[in-house]
């Protein structure tokens, strides 16, 4: 259960990180279309060019191993949910089979006391 909670709590972090770079994504990406725009493209924006495309290039790269990572946190986490939800019906049904022994029991205590009487 507490693996559950750390795998749940890493894919809301992964999650957050991604809507971080998703929305970084777009910004270099509006960025980059608004200086194809301009007319005058001096040696500065040539290099701001530059540097916004390497920075998309590595925001794709890094959303791409998010995306990847997410999904494997996910897979494990599903994994996780299902053992720990099988552990449960098996502890479930071994405390069925211990309380119907302990009905058994106090059932057979109460005929030895009543032969008893």
């Amino acid at each position: 259960k507490k693996e559950n909670e750390v795998l749940q709590t890493r894919i809301s972090s992964l999650e957050q990180h991604n809507s971080t770079l998703k929305a970084l994504l777009k910004e270099k990406e509006q960025s980059h279309a608004d200086l194809l725009k301009q007319k005058d493209v001096n040696e500065t924006n040539v290099l701001d060019k530059i540097i916004s495309l390497q920075t998309d290039h590595r925001l794709k790269e890094e959303h791409k191993a998010l995306t990847s990572e997410h999904a494997d946190l996910q897979l494990r986490y599903n994994e996780a949910l299902q053992s720990h939800e099988e552990q449960v019906k098996e502890m479930e049904e071994a405390n069925e089979v211990r309380f119907k022994k302990l009905e058994q029991e106090i059932e057979q205590q109460k005929k030895c006391k009543d032969a008893g009487k």
